[in-house]
């Protein structure tokens, strides 16, 4: 295909754009993006993160790029605010007396409207995702509570950092019993992501997509997690990283090379001639 189908990039971050540091070549990253504004094409990073998480990843050129973050529930153009979805409270209450309202040892990450929340004394260790910078700039964003009484806001998005044996476990019993609009969706490394229902990263980029008068032909995706699903299938041309699972693998048209050694990088630029 010639350039004038293909406008807008949308790609994944974790276990996709980043490499197993959690990091990626920004030299590389502009050269592609002033490649794009030549083409008037968009970078769209497509992610379950949120925005506060994803800022500061991308702060050299977060005023080039547009977000599709909470899996959906947010999204950002060019700083910009354009649309987000809240869970329906009563919900957010289903969810909590499902866990018997125990979250202590399973520590669980409210983002809301307002900020980020968490019971004090739940211990989070991330680990294996991110820098230790990061961590720390993560834990000053978080907002501890003394008790889950005291949750006052909008949720967009809510998420349990357990092992990924129990994240696997309790994914599949939530999804199977729960009795509400919510799903859980395990995103890597332990973490389960509660959304509603029909919310996901394919939804966040229609959005943008009508903004831009633009179809879901002109989209090249990255992906390589279970929630990338419905992104990569509603691409006009999908890309599973090496490392992707299984069922990622199997619906891409695709496959781009492993994300520890920078693949979206290695692709974009093969496609935009910079190699």
């Amino acid at each position: 295909r010639c350039f004038m189908t293909i406008k807008v990039i949308a790609s994944d971050m974790d276990g996709t754009f980043l490499d197993d540091k959690g990091s990626y070549d920004k030299e590389r990253f502009s050269q592609i993006l002033d490649a794009m504004a030549a083409r008037d094409m968009h970078f769209v990073v497509a992610s379950g993160n949120s925005m506060s998480r994803l800022k500061p990843m991308l702060a050299e050129t977060f005023d080039r790029l547009h977000f599709v973050a909470e899996n959906g529930g947010q999204v950002v153009s060019y700083g910009k605010l354009l649309c987000q979805e809240f869970m329906a409270s009563n919900d957010v209450e289903n969810l909590l007396s499902y866990f018997n309202y125990d979250l202590l040892d399973r520590p669980t990450i409210f983002n809301g409207a307002q900020g980020s929340y968490m019971l004090k004394g739940s211990r989070v260790n991330f680990a294996e995702m991110i820098t230790e910078e990061e961590q720390k700039a993560l834990e000053a964003a978080i907002q501890r509570l003394n008790g889950l009484e005291d949750l006052d806001d909008d949720f967009i998005k809510i998420t349990m950092l357990l092992s990924p044996e129990e994240a696997n476990r309790v994914s599949q019993a939530f999804n199977r019993d729960f009795d509400g609009n919510l799903v859980a969706v395990p995103s890597g490394f332990g973490a389960i992501d509660f959304i509603q229902k029909g919310m996901h990263k394919a939804w966040g980029l229609k959005q943008l997509l009508k903004h831009w008068g633009l179809s879901e032909s002109n989209v090249m995706a990255f992906g390589d997690g279970d929630n990338d699903l419905e992104l990569l299938q509603m691409a006009g041309r999908s890309y599973a990283m090496e490392n992707a699972s299984p069922a990622i693998l199997q619906v891409a048209d695709q496959i781009a090379p492993h994300h520890k050694d920078q693949g979206v990088l290695t692709v974009l630029e093969d496609y935009l001639g910079l190699i």
